[in-house]
């Protein structure tokens, strides 16, 4: 069962790290706009501390009947799909257009 976890592992880690770049874009994105995006910058930060927490809890709740290897596996797995889920959220932040009601971010 290691080997299954280390495998898992592999592809969470590429999830989060691709997460924390579109995070930076949309961060720098916010900061070029100027002062008049300071707030939403300030509710993206804020979305997001509470969107890790949910995923964190989230996924102890997917994971709280099983233990040891095969708890880290399914963990793991429920990491996995809510962090590709944010990534998708967030590429789909950077490809709206300022001025449509479901984008809260400015255009490049």
């Amino acid at each position: 069962m290691v080997s299954m976890n280390e495998c898992l592992a592999k592809p969470y880690r590429r999830a989060d790290d691709q997460l924390n770049v579109l995070y930076q874009q949309l961060i720098e994105r916010l900061k070029k706009g100027g002062a008049d995006w300071a707030d939403t910058q300030k509710a993206l930060v804020a979305a997001q501390l509470a969107w890790i927490a949910f995923r964190e809890a989230e996924c102890a709740l997917v994971g709280s009947k099983t233990d040891g290897s095969f708890n880290t596996a399914i963990t793991t797995s429920c990491l996995i799909d809510l962090t590709t889920s944010r990534v998708n959220d967030f590429k789909r932040y950077l490809k709206c257009k300022e001025g449509e009601l479901s984008c809260p971010f400015p255009s490049k």
